[in-house]
Parts: C-alpha cells; sequence; structure tokens
C-alpha cells in the first residue's frame, strides 16, 4: 500500500492540472492534442502519471456515459420548470425531463417556476457557431447542463408546484435596481446603454469571470469577524453560508462555486494540515467543478477562468512583496491581460483606471447592492450613489479609448497564451521587449491579413431571420443592411472602419443594429432609400438614393436600379444595386417583390445580368419572379433566412423556380455564413457550419 500512498499526496497537482486542461482543450480542436503530447514529453520526469491516468479516467467515463449517451428527439410525458428567463418579447423555460434538461420558448406567460407539464413536442438541437468567430449556441447551452429546445408541443397540460428556485425568482421579480439584477443574480442590465458601456470598459467581464467582486465582498466581512472578536470556527460558518447564499441568488454561478470549493478545501488544508500550495488547492477546486458538472467541459469560460488562476498563481511572486494597492493593480492588470485573447479589443483606460474601478465595485457597489437587497428602504441613497456613478461612467466613456484587433482562433489563442506567459516570466528588460513585440504581431498578424488590399471579400452573415453582409473590394468597406450578430462579426474581425453602410429599405430585421454600427465604427456614409420614409434618424451623413445613382469607388462603380418611382411600399422601396467582387457580378436586391422586379427588368433589362443574386425578401414566393430570374441568369443564388423562421422561408416556389434553371443555391439557414474569397485572381466559395 505504501507505495500508493502519494495518491492521495496532493503536492505539485498543478503540473497534472494543466495537462488536464490542455486535453480538455483538445475536445474543441483536436490538433491541441500536439501541444497536450509536447507538454507531457517536457515535463515527463515531473508528472506524476498514475494521477494523471485516474484523473482523465474519471472524467473520460464520465464525459461518455452522461453527455455522449444518445439523445432523444422527442418527449412526452410528465417534465418539471426548474427555471424562467424573462426576455421583452418572450420567456426561455428551462425545464427538466428524465434527468435531461431542456429549454421552451414562451411567448404566452403559460408557465410558473416549478410547474408540473404534461406534454409532447419534438426536441431540436442549438446551432454550432455558424459565423466565423461568432457565439457558438450548442456548447453554451450543453455546458450548462441543456440539451436543446422543445418545439412542436402537442397535448400541454399544466399543474402548479414548487421549486427551490421559486424563492430567487420572486426576489428578482420584486427588483427594479440593475446593478442588485446583474451583480447579485448574474442579470444583463435593462439599460441597454449602461450594459454597452460596462462591455466597452470590460468591468462586468471581469468581475463575472473572476468573481473578485464576490471575493472582496468575503475579504470585507472577514475583517468584520475580526473587529468584533468572532472565534475562528464561527466566523468559517458565517461565511460558508454567505457563499451558499451568494450561489443561490446567482444561480449557480460558476466563479462563485470555484471561490467556495477553494474556501473549503482551504479549511479542510489547515485542519489535517495538508500543506497544499495556493496554486494546488485551486486546481484540485476546478477538478471538482468539472466533476460536479461534467458538462463544464464544453465551457470556454470555464477553461477561461483555469488560465487566469493559473497564471495568476504563477506570476504572483513578482508583485507578492508590494503594497497592497499595487496587488491588487497587479491583479487586475494580469486578468486582463490574460482575457486580452478571447476579445477583440482593449480598453485603455480601463488598464491604467483598473484599482479605481475594482474599488468602486468590489468596495462600494457590491456591498450595497446586499444591503439594498436586504433593506429596501435603503434604495433610496443607492440610487443617489447610482446617479453618481452613472454620470462617472458615461464621461469616463466618452474618453474612451479602444485598441480593435481581429479575434484570434483556436489555434492564436493558444499561442497567444504562450506568448503572455513568457512575457510575464521574462527575467530582463529585453526579453520583455522582445516578447512583447512577439505578443503584437500574434494579435494584429489575423487583422493585417484580413484587410489584404488585393483581396475582394463577400460574406452572407448567418444573422438569423434577417439581412446582414459584408464586402471588401480593395481597401473599401461595406456593410449591407445590419441585422443581429452584424456588430460582433465586424468587431471580431478587427473592422474599425465603413465606408458605405448600406440600409436596402427601414424594416427591423434589415436595420436593427445600424444605429450599433454607427456608433461603434467610423462610417464615412450611410445610404438609404429615398421613398422610404420610415428610417430612424442617424447620427451620421445619410444620402437619399434612388434608381440610376452611382457610388464611384477606385476601381469599380456601384450602380443602383431601384428604387424607380415611390412604390408606397417599404419592401418594393428597397435599394437595388449591382457590384463587382472578383470575377463575379453581385446584384443585392433587398426585400423587392414581384411589381420592382418587373419595373427594373422593363427599364435596365440586361444591364441587371449577374453572376451572384442576392433572392429577395429572403425567399418569398412573392419575389424572384421567373421573368426577373430570366434576366439575371445568375449562376448562383444567396438565401438570407432564420432556420425555422414563422413565416416558412424560403418558400418552397421560390426553390423550385432556381431549381428549374439549375442555380447553385446557398442558404444561411442551412449553410450558416457563406463566404466569397477573390485572391492571387483566383475566387473560392466557403461555407461556415
Amino acid at each position: 500500500m505504501k507505495k500508493y500512498v502519494h495518491l492521495l499526496q496532493f503536492d505539485n497537482i498543478y503540473i497534472e492540472g494543466f495537462a488536464i486542461a490542455i486535453w480538455i482543450l483538445s475536445f474543441h480542436q483536436i490538433y491541441i492534442l500536439i501541444l497536450f503530447f509536447c507538454y507531457l514529453y517536457i515535463l515527463r520526469k515531473q508528472i506524476k502519471w498514475l494521477r494523471l491516468m485516474i484523473c482523465v479516467i474519471v472524467i473520460s467515463l464520465s464525459f461518455f456515459i452522461i453527455v455522449k449517451q444518445q439523445s432523444i428527439i422527442h418527449i412526452s410525458g410528465k417534465a418539471k420548470v426548474i427555471d424562467i428567463k424573462d426576455y421583452d418579447t418572450y420567456e426561455r423555460v428551462t425545464i427538466r425531463y428524465q434527468f435531461k434538461t431542456y429549454h421552451i420558448y414562451d411567448y404566452q406567460n403559460l408557465y410558473e417556476i416549478g410547474d408540473h407539464l404534461y406534454l409532447d413536442g419534438d426536441i431540436v438541437s442549438y446551432k454550432h457557431e455558424t459565423i466565423p468567430f461568432g457565439f457558438d449556441f450548442k456548447e453554451y447551452f450543453l455546458s450548462n447542463g441543456v440539451y436543446g429546445k422543445v418545439e412542436n408541443i402537442e397535448n400541454l397540460s399544466i399543474d402548479h408546484g414548487f421549486h427551490i428556485n421559486t424563492y430567487r425568482l420572486h426576489l428578482l421579480e420584486k427588483q427594479d435596481n440593475d446593478y442588485i439584477k446583474a451583480l447579485i443574480f448574474g442579470q444583463a442590465f435593462d439599460d441597454t446603454e449602461m450594459e454597452s458601456i460596462y462591455q466597452n470598459l470590460d468591468i462586468l467581464f471581469l468581475l463575472n469571470v473572476s468573481g473578485l467582486h464576490v471575493y472582496m465582498f468575503i475579504l470585507i466581512l472577514k475583517k468584520i469577524g475580526f473587529y468584533l472578536n468572532i472565534e475562528n470556527k464561527h466566523q468559517k460558518i458565517m461565511i460558508f453560508i454567505v457563499y451558499v447564499l451568494i450561489l443561490y441568488l446567482s444561480h449557480m454561478d460558476l466563479s462563485v462555486l470555484r471561490l467556495m470549493i477553494v474556501f473549503i478545501i482551504s479549511i479542510f488544508n489547515g485542519h489535517f494540515e495538508l500543506r497544499l500550495k495556493k496554486i494546488d488547492q485551486h486546481v484540485i477546486a476546478f477538478f471538482i467543478c468539472l466533476c460536479l458538472n461534467i458538462y463544464l467541459i464544453y465551457s470556454l469560460s470555464f477553461l477561461m477562468m483555469f488560465m487566469i488562476v493559473m497564471i495568476l498563481q504563477i506570476t504572483s511572486f513578482l508583485y507578492e512583496k508590494q503594497s497592497p494597492m499595487i496587488k491588487k493593480y497587479m491583479n487586475a492588470l494580469m486578468i486582463l491581460i490574460c482575457l486580452s485573447p478571447l476579445q477583440n479589443h482593449l480598453s485603455l483606460s480601463y488598464y491604467m483606471l483598473s484599482p479605481f474601478y475594482i474599488g468602486l465595485f468590489c468596495y462600494v457597489i457590491y456591498p450595497l447592492s446586499w444591503i439594498t437587497l436586504i433593506l429596501p428602504k435603503f434604495n433610496v441613497v443607492f440610487q443617489i450613489i447610482i446617479s453618481k456613478v452613472h454620470a462617472l461612467m458615461y464621461m469616463l466613456e466618452t474618453y474612451e479609448i479602444n485598441i480593435v484587433y481581429h479575434r484570434l482562433a483556436s489555434i492564436g489563442i493558444i499561442i497567444a497564451y504562450a506568448c503572455i506567459i513568457m512575457t510575464l516570466l521574462s527575467k530582463t528588460h529585453k526579453q520583455v521587449l522582445v516578447r512583447l513585440l512577439i505578443c503584437l504581431f500574434v494579435f494584429y498578424m489575423p487583422t493585417i491579413k484580413f484587410n489584404y488590399i488585393n483581396e475582394d471579400l463577400f460574406y452572407m452573415i448567418d444573422v438569423g431571420q434577417g439581412d446582414g453582409f459584408y464586402m471588401k473590394t480593395g481597401d473599401t468597406h461595406i456593410v449591407v443592411d445590419a441585422f443581429s450578430q452584424t456588430t460582433n462579426f465586424l468587431e471580431n474581425h478587427g473592422i474599425r472602419h465603413i465606408d458605405y453602410l448600406i440600409l436596402t429599405h427601414s424594416d427591423e430585421d434589415h436595420t436593427k443594429e445600424a444605429h450599433m454600427i454607427i456608433e461603434r465604427f467610423e462610417v464615412n456614409e450611410v445610404l438609404i432609400s429615398a421613398y422610404d420614409t420610415s428610417y430612424d434618424k442617424f447620427d451620421a451623413h445619410v444620402r437619399l438614393i434612388k434608381a440610376d445613382d452611382q457610388i464611384i469607388l477606385k476601381e469599380q462603380t456601384i450602380k443602383f436600379y431601384n428604387p424607380i418611382y415611390d412604390y408606397q411600399d417599404a419592401n418594393n422601396n428597397s435599394l437595388v444595386f449591382k457590384i463587382k467582387l472578383g470575377i463575379y457580378d453581385f446584384l443585392m436586391t433587398g426585400d423587392i417583390e414581384e411589381i420592382a422586379e418587373i419595373k427594373i427588368v422593363e427599364k435596365y433589362g440586361n444591364l441587371i445580368n449577374s453572376d451572384v443574386l442576392k433572392v429577395a425578401h429572403h425567399g418569398s414566393m412573392s419575389s424572384t419572379s421567373k421573368i426577373f430570374l430570366e434576366t439575371v441568369s445568375p449562376k448562383i443564388a444567396l438565401i438570407s433566412v432564420g432556420l425555422d423562421n414563422r413565416f416558412d422561408f424560403p418558400a418552397q416556389q421560390t426553390i423550385n423556380r432556381l431549381n428549374e434553371r439549375a442555380i447553385k443555391i446557398y442558404r444561411s439557414d442551412i449553410d450558416g455564413t457563406v463566404i466569397y474569397q477573390y485572391q492571387f485572381k483566383k475566387g473560392k466559395w466557403m461555407v461556415y457550419l
């Protein structure tokens, strides 16, 4: 037995911890296995192989037994409502059925938390990431144990019941304070403008990932316990109760769970004299989190937290002898550096003022949020303080300087972290400078490649049930329509300047993010239909466009063919134009219908002949008439449409008309984001699904 005693010792377990983290990353990108085997080879003499193998086997068995079991495609029977999240026009209801969790999207407020449901329905999986550097709904929800959403519900009956989350939801519904909702309950700000400011300044992102505000709050409680001469044993009980309460109200927030587990491990460490290093305690905490919820294998936030904590522990010797204020500043700085490979911008003002921001939120706003939650009458005072904070944030946001860069792909993130670790462990100023230059090169290399001047690009972004396109010809950047995810696409690709924002017409599924784009980017001109009077007012230079207008670029001309006159209809007043990208002519058609198509054909005839047709109105049967198709005579048709949309677009009649002419069809609901790239006199089509 003696030779196995070392397995019960957890000294230097961080070595195996790093190996497991790299191995889990390989679940997302298989080529990371190369890095995993390199790590094992380099540290082969320090790794405790039996301990590592036991961890790998435990995780593998849990993963394949719990996660990879065959998922059902239909449910029939009893389920229970365990959570409800409110949105503007609907509720997302979380139900548990046969030990698995699913979502129901409710537009009629039918459900209450704790309800027992009896229903039949189909299970539809969420989509993987379909936009380059976009949000992966499937992995995100799987990391929370959600297998999909229930649709086509029949035979529904509801019995009201009780669930442990009922009280939490009741407390949340009573709150009208954004800060209490965000910091205690983990909800987004109702005030979208404030939410945007805090996102730009990285504040909420930092707190949510690191749990710094909770950690500082616990330190305050320890100080209070010390000054009140509360026994150490009673202090620990009090802190444990506080952790459980915070964990409950935050809906099992991962950063809070990790901090609580580390707290429990530290108690055991002291009581049993295990002599665990802090870094080993954090590794054990992450392994326990993974065992408690094996779905965290899908969570990039989980891996992100692990990376941040490890880097903080490894580099702590650099500032451990400094003053408390310097330590806090360095901690914040290290966290921001660790987060930078996963973002698309650096907030310079936040880097400089991070001690102030952290102090404000951790020592003032978060404790006051708790006081206001417990004593609602204090809300008057809290609102006065918040109004001052708002004014300050608006002022700081005015002078905010953001460095925007192309978001890194998975392999780039790995390389960036390797560069960051090398830089932080530099022993001379020369090493710091050289390694810092390497980091900057890693960050900006994709941007240089993406903005390569002698390249034409076209993206039909998978924005759902709407339109959103990005084009680049030479050094001219053009955005056509802007439904959901268009802004994120532009930011994640490091785009800072837009020459033309073309909004074909005023419907929301084409203009939803127009204001956001104008706010966040340098937009030279916004082009809108001259006969559409329903557009919002834009804080930018606006040009009214009608048929026969032209935009002269350096190497070509954009020609407009619609609106010919005022159709008294937003769809038919859509801008229609032709642009050449690489060897193809693209005809963009907005949402025009047959009446406008016929007028365009009558006036322009073969002038609208094009290689690529953006099918009008998401493939509606009222568009893409036979005469229009015959005149345009495209080789390729693009349909921007949402998956399982309520309009049943694209219409089968439209698909039939395209198929009759043997036109290649790309659909965003099937193909995800569709990309055309023309470089070095060669063009290629790609899909991102």
